[in-house]
């Protein structure tokens, strides 16, 4: 049987798809070789590599947590020690792989440019300055840090702005608390077969503040399968970016989705959304009653990467490729998915 990590005691893994970390913050579970793939399809689809973007996220998004949790701040005489202490346990409950104490070494990092911003985070929470960092990945198990100090003083991160993307609130209510297996490591732990780690929601934001606007590749022909209703030109072009890629990686999992009437539906959703953090998916209808499309109604805080895992479940289930068709509401999403049509030339 699965060991849950005594630090989650004091997490929230809420039924209808909403997790916390014990300092309150949103959190979304990720299987690390699916959110490596999910980065690398999102790399892709810009003009010019986004991986420092990713770095500054993770950065931003943990610097700011720390500073406003009573559990991290730094005291002012004594007491240094049980911080750096609570960020080591911190880094493995998190499962983002461990931090030396001297903040020069990370040994089985999650992921390279995620594990490595956080680093920082950590580095200038501690020293209450700012740093300079270079890195150096000797292997998929090492990577080695250096910091040189910069003049700049430690101003506060700002919150960011959140997007016009339908996100659900981030003060959601609860609704019932699953028994999460997670399996312990020294390093972190595994969720079912696959070594997984927590993100931030926030960094998400963060990333997508940075990223909104940037120009993406022409002439990809995925552009035609979406077709977004709400937000400006650029947003949208983002969220079905952002789409893209989680569905992307999804094709390259060997999750089976057999469906056989609309109701199975159900525990699909709650096995590969709802029990990760990704929100509350309602089935509005289905293909397989009749109906001419399947419509969901997705209450998500990352909407977007939800939508697009909705899609890569569809296709695998249906066997074909599906038109993507989402509007952006207030609080949530409604994502239509239909068969595109295949006109017939009749000669006479």
């Amino acid at each position: 049987m699965a060991q849950k990590l005594p630090l989650h005691e004091n997490y929230i893994f809420a039924r209808n798809g909403f997790f916390s970390d014990d300092t309150g913050a949103p959190v979304v579970l990720f299987g690390v070789r699916e959110f490596d793939l999910f980065w690398g399809y999102l790399d892709t689809l810009f003009e010019s590599p986004m991986g420092r973007k990713l770095i500054y996220a993770a950065t931003d998004a943990e610097e700011l947590i720390l500073s406003t949790c009573a559990e991290f701040q730094i005291p002012r005489f004594f007491g240094g020690k049980k911080i750096r202490e609570r960020l080591q346990n911190r880094w493995v409950a998190m499962g983002w792989g461990r931090l030396s104490n001297q903040n020069d070494l990370i040994t089985m990092p999650c992921h390279d440019a995620w594990s490595v911003g956080l680093a920082l985070a950590h580095k200038e929470h501690l020293t209450q300055q700012r740093w300079t960092m270079n890195w150096n990945q000797r292997s998929s198990e090492h990577i080695d840090l250096h910091f040189e100090a910069k003049v700049a003083s430690l101003a506060s991160v700002q919150t960011p702005r959140p997007l016009n993307w339908g996100t659900a609130d981030s003060s959601v209510s609860v609704s019932g608390v699953l028994d999460l297996e997670l399996d312990a490591r020294s390093y972190g732990f595994f969720h079912g077969q696959q070594r997984s780690f927590f993100m931030h929601v926030s960094a998400f934001h963060h990333l997508y503040n940075a990223l909104i606007g940037r120009p993406l590749r022409d002439q990809q022909a995925w552009k035609k399968e979406w077709f977004i209703d709400g937000g400006s030109t650029n947003e949208s072009a983002l969220f079905s970016s952002v789409a893209h890629a989680a569905r992307m990686s999804f094709r390259q999992s060997e999750v089976s989705i057999f469906l056989q009437q609309s109701s199975d539906w159900t525990e699909l959703l709650n096995l590969h959304l709802s029990h990760r953090g990704l929100g509350d998916v309602v089935v509005n209808s289905s293909i397989l009653d009749g109906d001419l499309s399947t419509e969901f109604s997705i209450h998500s805080r990352l909407p977007a990467i939800t939508c697009g895992l909705l899609a890569g479940m569809f296709e695998r289930a249906h066997g074909q490729h599906p038109l993507m068709n989402v509007t952006i509401l207030a609080t949530n999403v409604v994502m239509t998915l239909t068969f595109p049509t295949v006109d017939y030339e009749v000669k006479t």
